[in-house]
């Protein structure tokens, strides 16, 4: 048949005697397929019928799966990442586990399962009592190459200390450079100050598109927190943070979203706008007025501001590495001022070596985007001199220059101007970012390289002044 959208949401259908027709007759065209609220079997014997698996393997344009509030069998879990697993034929899934009493067994079928099923691009887990679990869950979530939407909320139910090693997990998680993830939530998971957790994580991240941390509790303090991070965040297009408790902190946000030029949704949070009006409605109101402006201006068509552009660069120049090569470079200049090279002779050769590479250390970080290669080569030639430089660039940088296969067809019905616009400076910067952090990664090695052959002229001249001086 022709079907494409199917909705038996709270109809009390069985789902073991429903897959049989479904695998029958629903396999070419359904797109949508909404089982919420139901339950799966009706008998006392819960035999998962092989059906079910069949229908997921064999499905031809299957999109969304909803099996929200279904009190699943473990089997029954396994069967359907089995069967998407081997499906060839379809991507881009969203499945929604959310609600089906999971909990640690059921955490374990997700981590054996979930790394093969390629076909899942959306996966809601929410609700499902993992709690201490969702430390290996959220690894198991990370090696996916293909899960870029995840829906973590109302696992968190452990004590502090289990808790804290869940969150550092789920901050590895978006800080990965690797990680294909694109949309977070930890939504009604009670967090409180463990939600600065995640939001001191958001500064830096550049993976990350959307993240929900409404329900939180997170109060005025965790509102400052998120302030900051939007000061610096370029990734980040949606942030939904209501029922948390926020009072002044509106005023906060406010002035963090005038520096921002990237995010374009926040939607309104009715309860704690509700209750900050209560106490203040004054402030409340004029920064509400503010962010919805702001908001309006980065929904405009419009190429990156000055400030913003410089705000992008920035982050090429402020990494730890550069913090690495400016200790380095003090560590050898001491070692340098220490030698005397009259009396040294032997040792000229080192000092030579490492003033140089103590230059292109200084001049390498004061390189940006133009002329990159050109002006490289001509500042710091001890580095590009080296065999195969330029295949390892080429190597290093490849990987950088990517755009999505969907991403012009995705934005067009949005906005074009705007977003190709910045995917392509995001590119130009990503690819400068990669090869400066190359250039350091080498100056690096040269600057310890320099410091281990002068660390012995250093013994041998204090030496030598010991000596004198007893003398």
């Amino acid at each position: 048949n022709a079907l494409t959208y199917l909705d038996l949401a709270g109809t009390d259908c069985a789902l073991d005697s429903l897959f049989g027709a479904l695998n029958r007759g629903c396999c070419t065209h359904l797109i949508s397929l909404i089982l919420d609220r139901n339950v799966f079997s009706h008998k006392k014997t819960r035999e998962i019928p092989p059906s079910l698996k069949q229908f997921f393997s064999n499905c031809l344009s299957l999109k969304c799966i909803t099996l929200s509030g279904i009190k699943l069998p473990l089997e029954a879990v396994r069967a359907i990442l089995q069967g998407l697993a081997c499906n060839t034929h379809i991507c881009d899934i969203h499945l929604d586990l959310s609600n089906c009493e999971l909990r640690s067994a059921g955490a374990q079928v997700i981590q054996d399962h979930i790394i093969d099923a390629n076909t899942i691009s959306s996966l809601d887990l929410s609700d499902n009592g993992f709690d201490s679990d969702m430390v290996t869950l959220v690894l198991s979530i990370g090696r996916s190459k293909s899960i870029r939407h995840v829906a973590l909320g109302k696992n968190f139910n452990i004590k502090s200390k289990a808790l804290a090693d869940v969150l550092h997990r789920i901050v590895q998680l978006i800080q990965d450079e690797e990680c294909p993830l694109q949309s977070l939530s930890v939504a009604d998971s009670r967090l409180k100050s463990g939600t600065n957790v995640i939001i001191n994580a958001l500064g830096s991240n550049t993976c990350l598109k959307k993240i929900d941390i409404s329900g939180n509790a997170m109060g005025d303090t965790g509102a400052k927190m998120l302030a900051k991070a939007l000061q610096i965040n370029t990734s980040l297009r949606t942030v939904i943070w209501d029922r948390n408790n926020t009072a002044v902190g509106f005023l906060d946000i406010a002035s963090a979203l005038e520096r921002n030029y990237t995010l374009r949704s926040m939607p309104f949070p009715m309860s704690d706008v509700s209750q900050a009006y209560r106490s203040n409605p004054e402030k409340t109101e004029e920064a509400l007025q503010k962010i919805q402006s702001y908001l309006l201006r980065n929904n405009q068509i419009r190429k990156f501001s000055p400030e913003q552009a410089f705000r992008l660069q920035e982050r090429i120049i402020t990494s730890s590495t550069q913090q690495m090569v400016d200790s380095m470079c003090e560590m050898v200049e001491e070692d340098l001022n220490i030698i005397n090279k009259d009396s040294m002779k032997e040792k000229q050769e080192d000092v030579v070596f490492a003033e140089e590479v103590i230059k292109d250390a200084k001049t390498l970080t004061t390189t940006l985007t133009q002329s990159l290669m050109k002006s490289t080569s001509m500042l710091c030639p001890n580095v590009l001199q080296k065999a195969n430089i330029q295949e390892q660039l080429v190597n290093k940088v490849s990987s950088k220059i990517f755009i999505p296969k969907d991403f012009t067809r995705s934005v067009i019905v949005e906005q074009a101007g705007l977003e190709i616009v910045n995917k392509l400076s995001e590119v130009k910067l990503s690819v400068t970012a990669a090869l400066i952090d190359h250039f350091v990664d080498h100056i690096l090695k040269d600057l310890t390289i320099a410091k281990q052959k002068l660390v012995s002229s250093v013994f041998l001249f204090i030496a030598m002044e010991l000596n004198l001086t007893g003398n």
